[in-house]
C-alpha cells in the first residue's frame, strides 16, 4: 500500500486540469498488455508497461479507444495517436554498485492518487534478494510555446550503501529534448550512453527529472466522460449495440433447420448460425449459402446508403420465399413455396444509411435470393450494387454445426420445445436499479452495510456503488467509486475489502481518505501469462479459505477459431493467495470460461462456452488436475490427454449458448440445486446435480425469462434473493431484443410450480421427480413421456453436432403413491451420452397445473448398476363427473341428424358413445335443444382423427348443424392437417377463435373438455384450462364471420338455443361422461 509519507515527500505544484475525466485508466495499447495510461495533459500523455514497471511512452495526442467496450468492434485494441517523445520497449531498470549493472526482477504494486497526481509504485528484487521500493508521479508541466514538459518524481528506498538505481529509456529522435533538468539524479558519463538512449542514477529519497520537448502532435481527440452515470442522452441506448464501426457488404446468417417449410419460419432467439459471411451484394445463387443449401433460413442485415433521399422501388426474387424491411417497414412479402419470382414494393428513404433486412428460406432444391431497384428518376431495375451496402464492422462471426429451432408450425407454449418467456412464477421481480443507470455487469458484490458494488464491462471500467436496491425506486441511489478499470468482469467484498478482477489483474480497490472513493488501486496479483488478443478476458470472482478463484480466456481470431499458438497460461482456472498473491493453476481445457460460481453440495463450478474442442456449452467442477477437452492451448502436448466429463452438457441453442455465472438455490424444493445466467440464450437455468459412481453429473432445466437483458452475472444476495446483472454488445454477445444492460432482483414467493424437479439415470431407465403429484387424469402411460440419447465428439472444429442420435422407447411407467415420482422404463441409456427428457405438453398436476417447461437434459457419466420398478401402465382415471344430466347415461338422449334413428355407427356401451367409421354415418344431436347451458364431456380421437361439437344448431331438411351452429373443434392436433393452424386445432371455436396453445392430450388418452354458453357468451374449456371466451354478440365477432367460410350462411351463429351436436367426420371418436346443466 502506497503510504501518505511516500505522497508527501513528492509534493507538486497544482495538477493541470486533465482531459479527460478518467484520465488514469488500464488497457491494452499498442499491443502491449498491462498498460497504465495517464492522460496529464492535452498535451501530454504517459502509459506505463506494469511488467517492465516503466515508462513505456510519453506523447501527444491521445488514444484511439477502439475494441469491444469502446466500438463493440470484436477484434482490435485501443492504440496511441500521434509521435512519441518516449518510446521504450523491454526492461529499462538495474542497480549499479561499483561500475557494475545488476538486473532487476520488476513488480507492479499499482497506482494512487493524492494532491491531484498519480503516484505508481513499483518493487525491484535482486537475484540476493534484496528488495528496493519504487513511487513515481508523472506530472505534466507547462513550458514555453511550441515545448511540452515532463516531470518525473520517484521516491526511492532499499538501496545499500554505494548502490545507485539506474533508468535507462529512449526518446523517439535526436533532438526532441530541448533541456534536462536533474534534482537528486546524476547523469551518467557520455561513454554509457548514446544520443537516442538516456539513463539516470537513482539514489534512496526524493529525486525529480525533468525534460522538456519540441512538441509534436495534435493535442486532444478524445471523448470527455461523465464524473457520475447521469440519464442517457436518446433512447437508443435502450437497445443492444450496433457497432458504429461500417465495413462493405451484407451480413449473412445461414440456419439449417432440418424441415420442409412453406413459408418463412420464426427462428427461435439466442441461436448460433450454421454460416456467417459478409455478402457483398444480394446476388446469391445454390452455391452461397454455406455447407447446407437445403431446408435453410437466411437472414440478411446491414445498411442501404443513398446520397440522394427519395422514393425508392425495390424487387425482391427469391426461391423460395422472402420478404424485405426496410428500417421496421414491411416492404415487399414475397413468401411462399415457389421458384424464382420477383415481388416488388417501394420505399422511401433518407439520404445516408437506410436500415435493411431480408428473411429468406429455400426447400427442396435450387436456392437464390436477389435485390434489385429502381431509383428516383430511372426507368428500369438494375441488381443493388455493392457500394450501396454496409455492414456493423468486426463482428465474431460464430457458427455452429446442427439444426437450429423455429417457432413453426406446432402450436408449442413457451416452456415446451421452445423457451420461456417469463419470469418463474415462484419468484417475484423487481429492479434493482434507478432507471436512467444502464451498467453492464461484469461483477456483483455487498459491502457489509448491504449496499451492493457493480463493476461494468465498458469503456469506464468503472466500479458504482448502488444503495436501496432492495427497496422502491425513490430509494435508490447511485455513485460511481472507481473508475479505469481494463474490462472487469469479476467483483468480490471480502471482510468489507473490495477486490475486482480484471482483465489481467487482480485488484484491490481502497478508499485510504474515507471520502467515500477509491484513491488506491493495490495489484494484489498479475504474473500469469497475457497476450493483447481481445478475448483474453479473466472471469470471477470467487473467494474461500484465504484463496481467490478466476478463470482465464483462450485468444481467438475473429470469427471464433482459436488463435495459434496460444498463450500457456489460457483457459485454466487460477488460485490466488489473498495475503501474498502468489498463484496456481488448478485445472486447464478451458475455453471461454465466463462463470465461476458455487453451487450444489458447496462446490465450485465453471461454466464453459461452445467453440473449438467444445461441441456444446457445459458446466464442469472446479477440481484438481482436471482437463476439461480444449486442446488448443500446447495441443501437441495435450493431445493424448484424457478429457474429464462436464457435471452436465448444455446442448448448444436448446437450453444455453453462453452460459454465465453459477450460485446455489436455496428456495422451497429447489434447495440443494444450483442456476446459472447465459448471456445469448438468456434467463436462468436450473442444475440438479449427484454422484454416481464417484463422479458428478446432473439435469439442467429451464427456469427463468422475462428478464431485461442476457444474464452475465448472478449472485445470492445478504438477504437471500438472486440478483441478477445484465450484459450485452454486438454479434453473438447479448439476448436478441434485450436490452445490453440490466441489474434486477428475483424473490422467491413460495408460490408451487408444476415441473421436473430431477431425474436419475437407472440400468432399466430413468427417475423423474416432480414438485407436485400428477394428475390421476395424466402422466400413468409411456405415451406421455418421449426420450432421446446422444453423445459429443469433440474436435477442432467450432461446436460440434450430437452423434448417434437415437429415440429410446418408453416400454411401461410406474407411478408412485404419492405421485410425484415416475419411473419410465427404457432400454439402452449409455454412459458418455446425453439423455433429453420430454414430457408430453398435457401433463397436468393435481391442482391442474400445466408444467412451467416440460423438457430436460441429463448428463450420464455414468448408470448405476441399481434398477429402477417396472409396474404396469395404470390407464388414466376419470376426470370428476360433474352434477347435472348425464347423457351417456341412455342412447335414448341422442338421435341422428335429420333421421329419426341413431345411426348404426354410433354406439354407446359401458357409458361410452362412440362413432366407428364403416358403417352407417352422419352426425349425432341430442334428444333436445339447450339455451343456456354448461356441458362437460371427455373425448378421445382417432390418430389424425377429426370431429367436432356443435352447438345451438338448428335442423333443418338438407342442412347440415355447422350452418347455423359454432363448433368446438375435436382434433388430434398432431396427424392432422387442421392442427398446424391454430383456428382450427382442437378446441378452437372453428375458423374463428382460437386457443393461445395447445393443451391436448396425446391421441389414445381422455381430453376433458367443457363448453359454457350463457346468451351469447361461449367459453371453450380443454383440460381444466380456459381456452377462449367470445361474446357472438360483439361486434368484432360479427366482423370476423363475415371474413370467414361463414359469411354466406345468414343464420350462422345467430341462435341462443339449439341441439348439441355430435359430429361425423369419417374418423373413429369416442365420448364419455356427457353431462349438461
Amino acid at each position: 500500500m502506497l503510504t501518505s509519507l511516500v505522497a508527501a515527500c513528492l509534493i507538486a505544484a497544482p495538477a493541470p486540469e486533465r482531459p479527460r475525466d478518467i484520465w488514469v485508466f488500464r488497457s491494452v495499447l499498442d499491443q502491449n498488455a498491462r498498460m497504465l495510461t495517464a492522460a496529464l495533459s492535452d498535451d501530454l500523455w504517459v502509459a506505463y508497461d506494469t511488467q517492465t514497471c516503466s515508462l513505456y511512452k510519453a506523447w501527444t495526442g491521445g488514444v484511439k479507444f477502439d475494441g469491444a467496450v469502446y466500438t463493440t468492434v470484436h477484434g482490435p485494441q485501443p492504440t496511441s495517436v500521434g509521435a512519441p517523445y518516449i518510446l521504450n520497449h523491454g526492461e529499462t531498470w538495474s542497480i549499479l554498485e561499483k561500475g557494475v549493472a545488476e538486473p532487476v526482477k520488476p513488480k507492479y504494486l499499482g497506482y494512487r492518487f493524492q494532491n491531484g497526481g498519480v503516484f505508481i509504485s513499483f518493487k525491484f528484487s535482486t537475484g540476493s534478494g534484496q528488495k528496493i521500493s519504487v513511487t513515481e508521479s508523472p506530472e505534466y508541466l507547462p513550458a514555453a510555446a511550441g515545448r511540452v514538459g515532463l516531470r518525473r518524481q520517484f521516491h526511492v528506498s532499499g538501496l545499500k550503501s554505494g548502490q545507485l538505481l539506474s533508468l535507462g529509456w529512449n526518446e523517439s529522435e535526436p533532438g526532441t529534448v530541448l533541456d534536462k533538468v536533474a534534482v537528486g539524479v546524476l547523469f551518467p558519463p557520455a561513454t554509457q550512453s548514446d544520443a537516442a538512449t538516456h539513463t539516470v542514477l537513482i539514489d534512496n529519497g526524493n529525486n525529480e527529472f525533468v525534460e522538456t520537448f519540441a512538441k509534436s502532435g495534435t493535442s486532444g481527440g478524445v471523448r470527455q466522460d461523465p464524473p457520475e452515470p447521469t440519464p442517457p442522452a436518446d433512447a437508443d441506448q435502450d437497445k443492444q449495440d450496433i457497432s458504429k464501426e461500417r465495413e462493405p457488404g451484407l451480413s449473412l446468417r445461414v440456419y439449417y433447420t432440418g424441415l420442409d417449410m412453406s413459408e418463412i419460419p420464426e427462428l427461435i432467439s439466442g441461436q448460433t448460425p450454421n454460416y456467417s459471411v459478409v455478402i457483398p451484394n444480394i446476388n446469391l445463387g445454390n452455391d452461397d449459402w454455406g455447407p447446407n443449401k437445403e431446408q435453410i433460413l437466411a437472414v440478411v442485415t446491414g445498411f442501404i446508403n443513398v446520397k440522394q433521399a427519395g422514393s425508392y422501388e425495390f424487387s425482391l426474387g427469391s426461391d423460395d420465399g422472402s420478404k424485405l424491411w426496410i428500417g421496421d417497414n414491411l416492404i415487399v412479402d414475397n413468401n411462399g413455396l415457389h421458384g424464382k419470382e420477383f415481388k416488388n414494393g417501394r420505399a422511401e428513404l433518407v439520404a445516408g444509411e437506410n436500415s435493411i433486412r431480408i428473411e429468406c428460406f429455400n426447400g427442396p432444391a435450387d436456392g437464390a435470393l436477389e435485390l434489385k431497384w429502381k431509383k428516383p428518376g430511372d426507368t428500369e431495375f438494375t441488381t443493388v450494387p455493392p457500394s450501396a451496402f454496409t455492414t456493423p464492422a468486426g463482428e465474431v462471426r460464430v457458427t455452429a454445426p446442427g439444426k437450429k429451432g423455429v417457432m413453426g408450425v406446432d402450436n408449442y407454449r413457451a416452456g415446451d420445445r421452445r423457451p420461456l418467456e417469463d419470469v418463474h412464477p415462484a419468484y417475484t421481480l423487481s429492479q434493482a436499479r434507478p432507471g436512467w443507470f444502464h451498467p453492464r455487469v461484469g461483477g456483483i458484490g455487498f459491502l457489509p452495510n448491504g449496499d451492493m458494488l457493480i463493476c461494468t464491462w465498458d469503456a469506464d471500467g468503472a466500479v458504482y456503488q448502488l444503495s436501496g436496491w432492495d427497496k422502491s425506486p425513490i430509494n435508490r441511489t447511485v455513485k460511481r467509486i472507481a473508475s479505469g478499470l481494463a474490462e472487469p468482469l469479476g467483483l468480490k467484498v471480502v471482510d468489507g475489502r473490495i477486490y475486482v478482477l480484471q482483465k489481467q489483474e487482480l485488484t484491490e480497490l481502497i478508499d485510504n481518505d474515507k471520502d467515500g472513493q477509491v484513491d488506491e488501486y493495490r495489484c494484489v496479483a498479475n504474473g500469469w501469462g497475457v497476450t493483447a488478443n481481445f478475448h483474453e478476458f479473466a472471469f470471477g470472482l470467487e473467494y474461500k479459505n484465504g484463496k481467490f478463484y478466476g478463470t482465464l480466456a483462450t485468444a481467438i481470431n475473429p470469427g471464433g477459431r482459436s488463435t495459434q499458438p496460444q498463450n500457456p497460461d489460457r483457459g485454466r482456472c487460477i488460485e490466488i493467495d489473498a495475503k501474498t498473491g502468489d498463484y496456481r493453476f488448478i485445472l486447464a481445457g478451458l475455453r471461454t470460461p465466463n462463470g465461476i460460481g458455487f453451487g450444489a453440495k458447496g462446490l465450485l463450478y465453471i461454466a464453459d462456452n461452445q467453440g473449438d474442442w467444445l461441441p456444446s456449452s457445459k458446466i464442469l467442477l472446479v477440481r484438481e488436475g482436471a482437463f476439461y477437452g480444449n486442446r488448443s492451448v500446447e495441443p501437441e502436448a495435450k493431445k493424448d490427454t484424457p478429457e474429464d466429463p462436464p457435471v452436465v452438457w448444455l446442448p448448444q441453442n436448446e437450453i444455453g449458448n453462453s452460459p454465465s455465472q453459477i450460485t446455489a438455490l436455496n428456495d422451497g424444493p429447489y434447495k440443494g440445486q444450483m442456476i446459472h445466467g447465459d448471456v445469448t440464450h438468456g434467463g436462468l437455468k436450473r442444475v440438479y446435480v449427484e454422484e454416481v459412481g464417484g463422479v458428478l453429473q446432473g439435469t439442467v432445466f429451464r427456469f427463468t425469462q422475462g428478464l431485461e437483458a442476457g444474464i452475465n452475472r448472478v449472485v445470492t444476495a445478504p438477504d437471500g434473493s438472486i440478483v441478477v446483472g445484465g450484459i450485452g454488445s454486438t454479434g453473438n454477445w447479448g439476448q436478441t431484443g434485450k436490452q445490453s444492460y440490466g441489474t434486477q432482483r428475483l424473490v422467491y414467493n413460495g408460490t408451487s410450480v408444476f415441473e421436473m424437479l430431477s431425474c436419475s439415470p437407472r440400468r432399466n431407465g430413468i427417475e423423474v421427480k416432480f414438485t407436485e403429484p400428477l394428475s390421476p387424469e395424466t402422466g400413468n402411460t409411456p405415451n406421455y413421456y418421449e426420450v432421446k440419447q446422444w453423445r459429443y465428439v469433440p474436435t477442432n472444429e467450432y461446436g460440434g453436432p450430437k452423434v448417434d442420435e437415437e429415440t429410446l422407447a418408453v416400454k411401461s411407467v410406474w407411478v408412485s403413491e404419492d405421485r410425484k415420482t415416475v419411473f419410465l422404463n427404457v432400454d439402452g441409456l449409455k454412459e458418455a451420452h446425453v439423455a433429453y427428457v420430454h414430457c408430453h405438453h398435457a401433463l397436468q398436476s393435481l391442482s391442474n397445473q400445466f408444467m412451467w417447461s416440460t423438457e430436460a437434459w441429463m448428463t450420464n457419466n455414468k448408470i448405476p448398476a441399481k434398477n429402477g420398478p417396472v409396474g404396469k401402465n395404470r390407464p388414466s382415471s376419470p376426470a370428476q363427473v360433474p352434477a347435472g344430466e348425464r347423457l351417456t347415461n341412455s342412447v335414448a338422449n341422442f338421435m341422428g341428424w335429420n333421421k329419426d334413428h341413431v345411426p348404426s355407427g354410433w354406439s354407446l356401451e359401458g357409458a361410452v358413445l362412440s362413432f366407428t367409421p364403416g358403417k352407417e354415418g352422419g352426425d349425432l344431436r341430442t334428444a333436445k335443444s339447450y339455451g343456456d347451458f354448461d356441458l362437460s364431456f371427455e373425448w378421445k380421437i382417432s390418430e389424425g382423427g377429426n370431429s367436432g361439437v356443435i352447438y345451438h344448431a338448428q335442423e333443418r331438411p338438407g342442412q347440415y348443424p355447422w350452418q347455423t351452429g359454432a363448433e368446438y373443434q375435436i382434433l388430434d392436433n398432431t396427424k392432422h392437417s387442421d392442427g398446424r393452424n391454430p383456428f382450427t386445432s382442437a378446441s378452437a371455436l372453428y375458423a374463428l377463435e382460437r386457443p393461445e396453445y395447445d393443451y391436448t392430450r396425446p391421441v389414445g388418452e381422455w381430453n376433458s373438455s367443457r363448453l359454457v354458453c350463457k346468451g351469447g357468451v361461449v367459453e371453450h374449456w380443454l383440460n381444466h384450462k380456459l381456452m377462449l371466451r367470445v361474446d357472438m354478440d360483439s361486434q368484432e365477432f360479427k366482423d370476423k364471420v363475415a371474413m370467414s367460410k361463414f359469411k354466406d350462411m345468414p343464420e350462422f351463429a345467430k341462435f341462443r338455443e339449439g341441439y348439441i351436436v355430435f359430429q361425423d367426420h369419417g374418423d373413429a371418436v369416442s365420448y364419455r361422461n356427457i353431462v349438461v346443466k
